[in-house]
């Protein structure tokens, strides 16, 4: 029974990939519909374009509220190690002055040093708000110095630490506008897809001269692959994921034979590099491990290459 449900979804969102794979896939898919069809598809190649500079203005600006974030609560947890330190050696001031930790001594620290080796950074501020305190009420015993001292080293864990949580609220505003940003451009590229494919009604190749499908694909999945090539087209099953071990299964569901290996990029046809490279006939299936269709850091484009009659292939991957 045919479900029309599906083709109202956003197929593109959620993110199967991660938002790098996605944001370049859009570049790729934006370069095809300006070679393919400029003039036909103008007006979904100017959205798409706004929509996808949006989203990595948006990612940018992510990324250096990540950055400032990291940096405050690295000042902030040093405020609180300095002021640790000095109470670690102020303590026994304390503990002389008022000759022992009885008393006034608990005002200042009721359990000793330990509760400051063990506070959080939340529990930090009720700590030095205490200690700030009790040398305010007793100054004339512990020095003026000793609360000019203690108050500094307080004031500038609370300006560390007001940053981070401002920064912390930023980052997860940052956060939603690029989730939203990529939700938007994924409907575009929905709207792309539904309107290339009306224009193109039982053309299965077509999708391939518009989208790189592995962009969008979970990276480290082991999955079934399907394709459709050209005559002499050569077309990437997957880029990402990859391992020595991973086996191979591929299938020639066409009537001529084609040609399987690792490149080191999309579009470089497999033949052109020795490595490698198998030749699977029509009808028939073969099992190969990744290390022996020639995969290696920087040589991970699984490729497909047609001869001159095209090419219908499936191919499995697993662990």
């Amino acid at each position: 029974m045919i479900s029309l449900n599906r083709f109202f979804e956003n197929i593109f969102y959620p993110l199967e990939s991660s938002e790098i794979s996605f944001l370049d896939g859009v570049d790729s898919h934006i370069v095809k519909m300006e070679t393919v069809n400029p003039v036909g598809l103008s007006a979904n190649i100017t959205a798409t374009i706004t929509l996808r500079d949006a989203a990595r203005a948006a990612v940018s600006s992510r990324g250096t509220e990540s950055g400032q974030q990291q940096g405050s609560t690295s000042i902030t947890y040093s405020a609180k190690d300095e002021f640790i330190r000095f109470m670690s050696v102020r303590e026994g001031l304390i503990r002389s002055v008022f000759e022992g930790t009885s008393g006034p001594y608990q005002e200042f620290l009721p359990a000793g040093l330990t509760e400051l080796y063990t506070a959080s950074i939340g529990q930090m501020q009720h700590i030095m708000d205490r200690i700030v305190d009790a040398a305010t009420t007793y100054q004339a015993q512990v020095g003026a110095q000793f609360l000019t001292d203690v108050t500094s080293k307080r004031q500038a864990f609370l300006d560390a630490r007001g940053a981070q949580v401002v920064n912390k609220e930023e980052h997860t505003n940052w956060q939603l506008q690029v989730q939203e940003a990529i939700r938007l451009l994924a409907v575009q590229l929905s709207i792309n897809l539904h309107t290339i494919a009306a224009e193109n009604v039982g053309n299965l190749i077509a999708a391939d001269q518009y989208f790189e499908e592995h962009y969008f694909q979970r990276p480290e999945q082991s999955g079934l692959y399907t394709g459709i090539n050209a005559a002499d087209q050569t077309k990437t099953v997957r880029s990402q994921g990859w391992s020595d071990g991973k086996q191979v299964r591929a299938t020639n569901k066409g009537t001529s034979a084609f040609k399987i290996a690792f490149a080191n990029a999309e579009g470089v046809p497999v033949g052109t590099e020795p490595a490698g490279q198998h030749l699977v006939p029509p009808g028939e299936t073969r099992q190969y491990t990744a290390l022996e269709l020639g995969y290696a850091p920087g040589n991970a484009h699984l490729n497909i290459t047609a001869d001159a009659a095209g090419a219908d292939w499936e191919v499995l991957v697993t662990d």
